[in-house]
C-alpha cells in the first residue's frame, strides 16, 4: 500500500456533517486510484465522525484530535501523508474527476512545484453558481497577487495539488497562530520558494453557503484578520518593498472600516497606518 500511495488528499474536518461524505466520494471517484484521504478530525462535535467512519475504503485514514484550528489539522495530515502530491481539500469542495490525473501528470517533470485550477462555484445542492467572471489559483506574481488582492484570484487550498518534497525541502506548512486567512499566509510563503503553473481542463468545485456570502465579520474574524497582518510583517514575508507597502496599505484600510463598524477604537489605528504608507 505504502509504495503505491502516489497522491495525498488532506481533509480537516470540523463539524461538516452537510458535505464531508461528497468531498470524500468526489475523491473516491478520481481516475487516479494510487491515492490516500487523511481526514483530520478537528474535534468535530456533530455527526461527521460517524459519517466517515461509515465509509468502507481502505484508503481512508482518519485522524481524531482536540480542536486545534484548521492550520494545525492540515499540518498533521501533511506529517501523515505518504504521497508524492499533497492536496489540501476542504471538507465542502468537490473535485472533478481526472483533477488528480491532470495534476500529477503535469508535475512529473521536475519544471514546477505545485499546480493551480480554474475555479467554479456551487451551491449547497452542487448545482453551478453562475459567475460573473472566471476565477482561478496563482501561479505567477504569486506574492504580488495575493498581498494586492488581485481580482479573480482565489487562495482557496483545495485549487492547488503540490509535491510534497517541494514543501519538505523548504519547510513550507501552515501558520498555525492564523485560522484566517491562513491560506493566504501559506501562498505568501509559497511565492518565495515554489514555481507553479495553471491547469486549464480541470475545476475546482467550491462550495458557496449562505453563512460564506455573509459580510458580516464577527469580532474574532478581524481580529484574526489583524493577526494575519502583523505576522506577514513581523516575519518579513513579503520581499519586494512596493508590495508590502500596498498590503499594508489595503490591510489597514479594511481593518479601519472592520473596526468602525463595530465602534472600535482601534479603527483610529489602522486609519493612520494606512494614511502613513501612502506617503
Amino acid at each position: 500500500m505504502k509504495q503505491n500511495i502516489k497522491v495525498s488528499i488532506i481533509i480537516p474536518c470540523y463539524n461538516s456533517e452537510r458535505f464531508i461524505e461528497r468531498t470524500i466520494y468526489s475523491v473516491l471517484k478520481q481516475s487516479v486510484s494510487e491515492l490516500e484521504i487523511i481526514v483530520v478530525n478537528d474535534g468535530s462535535t456533530d455527526s461527521s465522525r460517524d459519517l466517515i467512519e461509515r465509509i468502507i475504503d481502505p484508503r481512508i485514514r482518519l485522524i481524531n484530535t482536540e480542536n486545534n484550528g484548521v492550520s494545525k489539522a492540515r499540518n498533521i495530515g501533511l506529517q501523515e501523508s505518504r504521497g508524492k502530491y499533497i492536496l489540501f481539500l476542504d471538507s465542502d469542495d468537490l473535485i472533478q474527476r481526472d483533477y488528480l490525473k491532470n495534476a500529477m501528470e503535469k508535475l512529473e517533470s521536475d519544471i514546477y512545484d505545485f499546480c493551480t485550477f480554474p475555479i467554479t462555484y456551487i451551491n449547497e445542492k452542487d448545482k453551478f453558481i453562475e459567475m460573473k467572471s472566471t476565477l482561478r489559483g496563482t501561479y505567477e506574481n504569486i506574492q504580488f497577487e495575493i498581498a494586492t488582492f488581485s481580482k479573480n484570484i482565489s487562495a482557496c487550498p483545495s485549487a492547488y495539488v503540490y509535491k510534497r518534497k517541494s514543501l519538505l525541502n523548504h519547510g513550507l506548512c501552515f501558520n498555525e497562530k492564523l485560522q484566517s486567512p491562513e491560506d493566504r499566509y501559506f501562498l505568501l510563503e509559497v511565492g518565495r520558494y515554489l514555481k507553479g503553473c495553471l491547469i486549464k481542463n480541470g475545476i475546482l468545485m467550491y462550495r458557496v453557503t449562505a453563512s460564506s456570502l455573509s459580510n458580516n465579520k464577527n469580532i474574532n474574524l478581524i481580529k484574526m484578520q489583524e493577526a494575519y497582518l502583523n505576522q506577514v510583517i513581523e516575519n518579513n514575508l513579503i520581499q519586494s518593498n512596493d508590495v508590502r507597502n500596498v498590503f499594508i496599505r489595503k490591510m489597514s484600510y479594511q481593518l479601519f472600516i472592520d473596526y468602525l463598524k463595530k465602534f472600535n477604537i482601534r479603527s483610529i489605528v489602522y486609519l493612520y497606518r494606512n494614511f502613513k504608507t501612502r506617503f
